[in-house]
């Protein structure tokens, strides 16, 4: 188990200036945006994780954290929800590690991941599946199965460049 606190001064965050018009090379709106050292604030939060040994054979882990960012804007002392959205508040995940036999192993995994707002990315729960089979000492075939509760979930935005 552990808990954690940050305090931060001067973190980097996209700026947008004054809009304006220009005419060349051909007519259209210019919107800049400027990196700027004005953002402020504290990240913290929790994170639990166990292993448990259930058989010789059988192993789990576990984990789940919890994390609240509380940015502000220097010149306004304003909260920024952009930045605060943008990581989920709540994870969660569950694995499971079965030798089937000396050979042949199953493990499963389970992920909650909390929603991001400001990205609007609803929250998904994901199960992967893995058999996996030891042909030889340095040799091993393996039958993957990712995503299996839904056939695509978005998990990031990204910048399109041009």
């Amino acid at each position: 188990m552990t808990g954690f606190f940050n305090d931060y001064d001067n973190l980097v965050t996209l700026r947008s200036g004054s809009a304006f018009f220009k005419t060349t090379p051909v007519p259209h709106l210019v919107i800049p945006l400027y990196f700027d050292n004005v953002l402020y604030g504290e990240v913290y939060g929790a994170e639990i994780a166990a292993n448990w040994e259930v058989k010789k054979n059988w192993r789990l882990n576990a984990a789940y954290s919890y994390l609240t960012l509380d940015l502000h804007i220097e010149d306004t002392g304003t909260d920024d929800p952009d930045e605060e959205g943008r990581a989920p508040r709540n994870q969660f995940y569950l694995r499971s590690y079965y030798d089937l036999t000396d050979k042949l192993e199953l493990d499963l995994s389970a992920k909650y991941i909390d929603n991001l707002p400001m990205e609007n990315i609803q929250s998904y729960v994901r199960l992967d599946a893995r058999l996996g089979w030891h042909i030889k000492e340095d040799m091993e075939l393996s039958f993957v199965g990712q995503n299996l509760l839904d056939s695509k979930h978005q998990e990031f935005t990204s910048i399109k460049g041009s």
